[in-house]
């Protein structure tokens, strides 16, 4: 997930087997979940988007209704590892995840012969036989302020057609052979890494075009997550650009440090969109450092389409939705926000990036923000209303027990 500016990073789980003497042997046997013959009807399920990010409703080997998130870049689907524990899966192997997040553990613990279910009673498919794997995934609920018990990745896409409607909060679950006739745009896609990888074309001030692959992640909530050495690779795209430091961000793999740098735009199939925003983390490690891979192409360029994949037929669709032309919009505090407690509803600071309007308005790490513009606030909805350039923002705060007023006067980092 990734929000410019007051929330964090999540990237897909590219995943791969671990080498040494401590890979267990089904690991090293592992393959891509088998694709099940016979699939039940088609169905619709409402998400609700937080962050972009589309969250529905899962369910693990029967369980009671987990909080998931739909995501394209995760080569294999991941349930947290308290829900684990307390559904007593038990681990047979285990795979690295690709994240670029530095210093923490990047190893996924394999689970066979799990059921996934999607939807809600009377209106549910169920995956059977599956294999997953058990990671930390609490730092999504942390950077969203809403709890994330599972992410459901290519085992899905792998088995069924799915379309993801944005303007709507729909996600579509139809076997690859049903009826289908929808008047979108076809673009090749390459899902031989377990992801869908596409081409994408960027372009610079001085008109120069670059044909760049871009894992499509929709668990990525910003515009774009780009490799720095691709960019140097290629200056025609960033000369005459200016790059800002953002605040610290997390990831698969722990945190990471990132600039931003706005684009002159950006090629997807017949679609040109102008002034898209990189993130560029300081170093390339993990699915940044695949040879070849330009970055991720996230959520704030896919919610201006209902976005359809096949990965049978190895085709993206595209429809455009009123959002096609929305103006990419860069944070314009300076915050990295945390949500603790419980109910995750209780909502601090954690940075605030020097000289930018937070710092400004003498807001410091550690205060807990306790209203914004008078009402109790959700951290997900912080991240749109911080990219208000040109407005004001009221915040009550606690510093230790002693409470303030600030007022926020929003700036664009870019």
């Amino acid at each position: 997930m990734m929000r410019l500016g007051p929330l964090a990073l999540l990237v897909g789980l590219l995943v791969a087997p671990v080498d040494g003497a401590n890979a267990d042997p089904a690991t090293r046997r592992s393959s891509p979940p088998r694709p099940v013959k016979e699939l039940p009807a088609s169905i619709t399920v409402p998400i609700e988007l937080i962050s972009n990010l589309p969250f529905l409703p899962v369910r693990v080997n029967g369980s009671e209704v987990l909080n998931g998130i739909l995501d394209s870049g995760a080569g294999i689907s991941v349930v947290s590892p308290q829900h684990a524990m307390d559904l007593g899966l038990l681990s047979t192997g285990s795979v690295k995840a690709g994240g670029f997040g530095q210093g923490a553990d990047q190893t996924l613990h394999l689970v066979e012969q799990t059921d996934l279910s999607v939807g809600t009673q009377g209106n549910e498919l169920t995956l059977p036989h599956q294999t997953i794997a058990v990671l930390p995934i609490d730092y999504i609920g942390s950077q969203t302020g809403h709890p994330t018990d599972a992410l459901f990745g290519s085992n899905l896409f792998k088995n069924f057609r799915i379309t993801l409607n944005y303007a709507r909060q729909t996600a579509t679950f139809a076997p690859f052979g049903a009826p289908w006739h929808v008047p979108a745009v076809a673009i090749p896609i390459d899902v031989s890494g377990n992801v869908p990888i596409v081409d994408v074309t960027l372009t610079g001030e001085n008109g120069a075009a670059v044909t760049a692959r871009f894992v499509v992640d929709i668990g990525t909530t910003g515009a774009l997550i780009m490799s720095r050495q691709f960019l140097d690779a290629h200056p025609q795209l960033t000369e005459g650009h200016a790059w800002v430091k953002a605040p610290s961000a997390s990831a698969v793999g722990g945190s990471i440090d990132f600039n931003l740098i706005r684009l002159t735009g950006l090629t997807l199939g017949p679609f040109r969109l102008k002034a898209p925003i990189a993130a560029v983390p300081a170093q390339a490690s993990g699915v940044l450092a695949t040879p070849g891979l330009a970055g991720l192409l996230g959520g704030e360029v896919l919610n201006r389409f209902t976005v359809s994949w096949d990965y049978q037929h190895e085709q993206m669709w595209l429809v455009p939705n009123g959002r096609l032309h929305r103006l990419f919009k860069a944070d314009a505090s300076g915050l990295h926000l945390i949500a603790r407690g419980t109910n995750l509803d209780e909502i601090y600071i954690d940075e605030v990036l020097p000289r930018s309007s937070a710092d400004r308005a003498g807001l410091r790490a550690g205060d807990r923000v306790v209203e914004v513009n008078g009402r109790a606030p959700k951290l997900w909805k912080l991240g749109e209303l911080f990219t208000h350039s040109g407005t004001t923002v009221s915040l009550s705060i606690l510093r230790g027990s002693a409470p303030r007023r600030l007022k926020l006067h929003l700036q664009a980092l870019l």
